[in-house]
């Protein structure tokens, strides 16, 4: 392993177990191939030994064929032989590379190799001719294998050292490939355990190669990326559910510590009826407070929760037409027909009817300005009103957040913009604050939906 290798390797021994993985499979490459190469070289040892057999008979066999024709001939006859009786113990006085014959009434055979005195040989017994010798005569012929031997003795060990040879190099041949092969395989094991140790989600493997062990780096890092997107949305979430329980409790202890010190008060005293008026007027607005921010809450808790009610075909112009008050601006395009969205009707009046109510609270003049594309229903709420401070721009969709100008604005719980842009996201939309030099602009943007008729 090189030192990349190392630098990914956690402490409990990664590296380690890798190195083990690959020198195993290495180990087991490199028994295949010196296997392979002893089978080669067997098998070429066996082909030329046989080759080498069959070429002495095939001497044999043309050397018979050539004294029994000399044989057959009128002046020669078996007489012009020394006969003596069938292959003794004695050595044929023949050299490696002569063929000896003899006449007398061994069998037909071979050919076949025979031990005689110690040396071997390959003989071949043949009939001879008719009217040669006596009846039932045949002639053995003889070639020593001396020669042939020692030539396949050499052969062999020729081969015996080129397999060691060749074996010695394919191991270290095949070790390297293979932990090359392999490296990328420890670098992903060691990214992986660097991950179970850390919980560090950040952490990639290399990726060089275009084979499968490259794919299968980009895939791990395919999978990190998005368990790393996951585990940030995740944090993000709880961390939002966090602020939001600490916001909600400190948005409800307010109405209800109004409630609990008029209720006090009207126990202990017992006021005018102007000023008891006065009071329960009060606890009313605290109550129909709590009772809008506990609407508000239950709408974000099914928007997060991903919880749609049914949806339906929605005609945009005539629902702003049904929120619009005689004498505000609708700027409606020459043709309507067909500006259609899907989605659930509440939350999309909602949205409208937010943005609308809260121009006419906090704005001046109200314009509501509807286009379209093939594609898209982009619907504008603007108003020449004071316009939202810069420094709280940012923060207009943040749940429980009111600018420091609506901070004593009664009925307003700093939930309404925030439903709004949940409730434009769930029917795959957007809700923004555009930029303006003056007054206040938020576009809604929403997916058209074609109805056939």
């Amino acid at each position: 392993m090189d030192g990349a290798g190392r630098g990914l390797c956690a402490p409990g021994g990664a590296q380690l177990r890798s190195s083990r993985l690959s020198t195993r499979l290495a180990l087991a490459a490199a028994a295949a191939v010196c296997l392979a190469v002893a089978v080669v070289a067997v098998g070429a040892f066996v082909v030329i030994r046989d080759r080498a057999i069959a070429q002495v008979d095939r001497s044999l066999e043309e050397a018979a064929e050539r004294e029994l024709a000399e044989l057959a001939e009128p002046d020669i006859d078996a007489g012009s032989f020394t006969e003596p009786p069938a292959p003794s113990d004695e050595t044929p006085s023949g050299t490696a590379l002569e063929v000896e014959v003899e006449i007398g009434a061994l069998p037909v055979s071979g050919p076949e190799t025979i031990e005689i005195g110690g040396q071997r040989f390959r003989t071949l017994v043949r009939a001879l001719p008719p009217g040669v010798g006596e009846e039932g005569q045949t002639a053995a012929f003889y070639r020593s294998l001396e020669d042939v031997e020692a030539t396949v003795r050499i052969t062999g060990w020729a081969l015996a050292i080129a397999a060691a040879l060749a074996s010695l190099l394919a191991i270290t041949f095949v070790l390297t490939i293979v932990r090359r092969a392999l490296h990328p395989l420890a670098e992903a094991h060691a990214a992986a355990e660097r991950v179970a140790d850390s919980g560090d989600l950040s952490i990639r493997i290399p990726v060089g190669r275009p084979d499968e062990v490259g794919l299968m780096a980009r895939t791990m890092n395919t999978m990190l990326s998005r368990l790393q997107g996951t585990q940030a949305r995740l944090t993000r979430t709880l961390d939002e559910q966090r602020r939001f329980a600490a916001d909600a409790s400190h948005e409800l202890r307010t109405p209800l510590t109004a409630l609990r010190g008029d209720l006090e008060f009207l126990q202990a005293h017992d006021p005018p009826p102007e000023e008891r008026d006065a009071i329960l007027a009060e606890m009313t607005e605290a109550t129909l407070r709590m009772a809008r921010m506990a609407e508000g809450l239950l709408s974000l808790a099914r928007l997060d929760a991903g919880r749609r009610a049914q949806s339906k075909v929605i005609d945009i112009p005539e629902l702003l037409r049904s929120i619009i008050d005689p004498g505000e601006r609708l700027e409606l395009p020459a043709e309507v027909d067909g500006l259609h969205v899907v989605g659930d009707p509440d939350s999309i009046y909602g949205i409208f009817s937010n943005l609308i109510e809260n121009a006419r609270k906090y704005g001046g003049d109200l314009t509501v300005g509807l286009t379209h594309d093939a594609e898209r229903i982009r619907v504008v709420v603007s108003d020449d009103g004071p316009g939202i401070p810069a420094e709280d721009r940012e923060r207009v969709f943040d749940r429980f957040f009111r600018g420091r100008d609506m901070r004593n604005e009664p009925g307003g719980v700093g939930l309404g913009l925030a439903i709004a842009q949940g409730a434009a996201e769930a029917a795959e939309g957007s809700l923004t604050l555009l930029p303006t030099d003056a007054g206040t602009a938020f576009e809604v943007v929403l997916p058209r939906q074609t109805v056939r008729a």
